[in-house]
């Protein structure tokens, strides 16, 4: 994928400011918000001059420069601080003892350590990248593991959840297993292997004045890895774990209608409400992001689709990544005992607020009665 999933709406488009020529590789990087086309990738021998003419996207940078580091910084707040909250109470309160626990942590961390990455794709977005090769690749790194170890993290707590309540005497033999730490270990693994590509293709470069963070082939136009890389996020980030987790839902609602479970009817609506929110936020991102690909490819060539594709990657994106914001209330709001403890540590919020409160109206009462006697003195003395 010429630009991975998370930064695709920092950088869209290629700059060139002249025509291509025959039989001459070009191997300009992408720059967020230029204002031309992708055609010069693409072989040349089969393509009239006139298929390569411009295409202003000048609205469409305007539009993500202050669209994207606004969203991005949103999400990253409401992301930080729902998940510390969830690592709080799961290491404070409720130990993660459980199989569903352990990947509820890992599934936090992953998206506190994801949350951390937007900022600098926020900059990006508004301006160029700043912050030097070694942050390049290290920010995309960080940026890409994580993306996928939070996907494969709901997966693993689907997986859970089907062998809890279908298959319900192997799970007992799999939380007293270290079963559940060797998955962990199996997704991180899956992940760093995932955005292996990133240490040798994501470099710093500079262009038109401006520096970029991009992936860069060589001369190769349509080179394997290229060819992977467009189409990962959609094969690898949304269609296997989707698919998984409808076989896991789907079973768990099969199993609870045949054996008329009425106290698992909320186990129904839950399960039916993960896989709908997945959906709903994944599957729109992903389907621009195939038809981004195509244009890559040079399948779509219209200028006209390609700023409209431009425009929705943007929304779209961020529309997906507001799906870190929601785990937490997703996959542990629903436990009574977590609502439980988040209530517990409400109320001592609460009490200490109202304690601080009363401190600061006590002393100020104090001070107002110490001064106007001062003032009741010195109005005596004159006297």
């Amino acid at each position: 994928m010429e630009e991975e999933a998370g930064r695709f709406s920092t950088k869209h488009c290629i700059t060139q400011s002249n025509m291509p020529e025959p039989d001459i590789s070009v191997t300009t990087p992408q720059e967020f918000g230029s204002d031309y086309d992708y055609s010069h990738y693409y072989a040349f021998s089969d393509v009239s001059y006139q298929d390569y003419g411009l295409c202003e996207k000048t609205h469409v940078r305007a539009f993500g420069r202050i669209f994207l580091p606004v969203f991005y910084t949103f999400v990253c707040a409401l992301d930080i601080v729902g998940n510390t909250l969830l690592v709080f109470i799961l290491i404070k309160y409720m130990k993660p003892s459980s199989v569903t626990s352990v990947y509820l942590l890992n599934m936090a961390a992953s998206d506190i350590l994801f949350a951390v990455t937007l900022p600098f794709w926020a900059v990006y977005a508004h301006s160029e990248w700043i912050f030097g090769d070694f942050g390049c690749k290290t920010i995309t790194l960080i940026y890409t593991v994580n993306l996928f170890s939070s996907i494969y993290f709901i997966t693993c707590i689907s997986l859970d959840r089907y062998l809890n309540i279908v298959w319900a005497s192997s799970t007992n033999r799999f939380v007293k297993s270290p079963k559940c730490y060797v998955m962990c270990i199996v997704v991180w693994a899956l992940s760093f292997l995932a955005a292996a590509p990133d240490l040798n293709f994501v470099k710093l470069q500079e262009f038109d004045g401006k520096k970029t963070c991009t992936h860069e082939f060589g001369g190769e136009h349509l080179s394997p890895w290229r060819i992977f890389l467009k189409f990962q996020m959609n094969i690898i980030g949304f269609l296997i774990p989707f698919l998984a987790m409808l076989f896991f839902y789907l079973s768990i609602c099969c199993f609870a209608v045949k054996m008329k479970l009425g106290k698992k009817s909320r186990t129904l609506k839950l399960a039916v409400a993960l896989v709908v929110v997945f959906f709903v936020l994944w599957f729109p991102y992903n389907l621009v992001l195939f038809l981004h690909s195509l244009q890559d490819l040079h399948v779509i060539s219209d200028c006209a689709t390609s700023k409209r594709l431009d425009l929705a990657i943007q929304v779209t994106e961020s529309l997906a990544f507001t799906h870190t914001c929601l785990n937490p209330i997703l996959y542990a709001f629903v436990n009574k005992r977590f609502r439980s403890c988040l209530f517990k540590i409400l109320k001592k919020v609460c009490k200490r607020g109202r304690a601080y409160s009363l401190e600061c109206t006590g002393s100020t009462s104090i001070s107002s009665d110490l001064n106007t006697g001062i003032e009741l003195t010195m109005v005596e003395n004159v006297q």
